[in-house]
């Protein structure tokens, strides 16, 4: 059918319809006459994406969703957030659309998507960017030639764990990777000229990692409190550092937390050294086995010395960082200090994922 009959049977305009056949969202046949032509199933897409704008659902999580990369359940639930959280003037405004949002995430979960479109390819040379917050995954994409940001998109983190410790506060490294892989070789196939992907974070906190390379622990996050806990009823864990180093100490940083669970038997036996999520991710990413911690990540963990890229050194003549790592045991990480620093870069035994390969990746300041 034309886009005349596509535009009464949706209700949306030519000009609508255009656009999301631009973004990707709807395939369409063009005819040697430059006419175009739509399916049955176009038509249901574009019903499908009406829908999903009109209670606020935006085109580029659209675009997630219908390229698999997260569930009708993720996106419903992203947007149920937005709507409690925002200034709602009319009760009922925001009980239609939570009625709204609940009958999509019933009915949408009962018949996953089968329908994803070829992913359009931009051919122009770009900079990934993915930043790895505490609730959000999220990613932009700038255009290297014209210096532009093309696009942004945000995923739900929602890697909390249970635990049952109030004062806790752990993560699923493996979720957080899942999603991190996803959108990753999403954006990698839809822009095959990727130059460089560059990754950051505000959750500062501590994984610990064995020798092969793999995560042994929970992330720890700078909202774990473990470390306020008082020891044989006196000093917290921070005093008790603080009075053997005469440094500041804070819950949350990545040594309070090691040294709270080298007192209470907690470090993971396999465990080699440690790095923050973001230097995990870059690790994994380039197929590295020993995590390389930029300086700026490295002072999130506590006593260290930005300024000389090591770590203090009269607290290593205590000997405190030493009876935390078990030095015979855990061992520091790798540093650098530039700005921007090659991590690995296109070779037949780097691949990121089957579809993510051949990429120069690296490691952003």
């Amino acid at each position: 059918m034309k886009i005349s009959d596509v535009e009464k049977i949706t209700g949306l305009t030519a000009k609508s319809i255009r656009f999301y056949e631009d973004k990707g969202l709807v395939r369409v046949l063009k005819k040697e006459n430059a006419y175009r032509e739509y399916d049955e199933d176009s038509v249901e897409r574009l019903k499908k994406i009406k829908f999903f704008r009109e209670i606020g659902i935006s085109v580029s999580e659209l675009k997630l969703y219908f390229n698999h990369v997260i569930s009708a359940e993720e996106m419903i639930n992203k947007r149920r957030r937005e709507i409690e959280a925002e200034n709602v003037t009319s009760k009922k405004q925001y009980q239609d659309c939570m009625e709204l949002l609940n009958t999509i995430a019933g009915s949408e979960e009962q018949h996953e998507r089968t329908d994803a479109y070829p992913i359009i390819m931009n051919h122009e040379k770009v900079a990934i960017g993915i930043d790895i917050g505490t609730t959000t995954i999220s990613a932009a994409v700038v255009g290297l030639e014209r210096k532009r940001v093309i696009e942004t998109y945000t995923m739900l983190g929602e890697s909390d764990l249970s635990v049952a410790e109030p004062d806790f506060h752990e993560q699923n490294v493996d979720k957080i990777m899942d999603k991190l892989m996803r959108i990753a070789e999403f954006l990698t196939s839809s822009y095959p000229c990727t130059v460089s992907i560059g990754l950051t974070g505000q959750m500062h906190g501590v994984v610990c990692v064995d020798s092969n390379g793999r995560a042994v622990s929970s992330l720890y996050t700078w909202q774990d409190e473990r470390a306020d806990r008082r020891m044989n009823g006196k000093a917290t864990y921070c005093e008790h550092l603080e009075a053997l180093t005469g440094k500041r100490m804070n819950s949350g940083l990545g040594f309070a937390t090691l040294y709270y669970n080298r007192k209470q038997g907690l470090l993971p036996p396999d465990a080699v050294t440690f790095c923050t999520i973001m230097d995990y991710a870059g690790m994994v990413l380039t197929g590295r086995t020993r995590p390389l911690m930029h300086v700026s990540n490295a002072a999130s963990l506590g006593f260290f010395d930005i300024s000389r890229g090591e770590f203090d050194q009269e607290s290593i003549r205590k000997r405190v960082i030493r009876s935390i790592l078990r030095a015979e045991r855990l061992q520091y990480p790798h540093f650098f200090a530039e700005r921007a620093r090659t991590l690995g870069c296109a070779a037949e035994s780097m691949e990121l994922t089957r579809r993510i390969s051949h990429r120069r990746i690296w490691r952003l300041g």
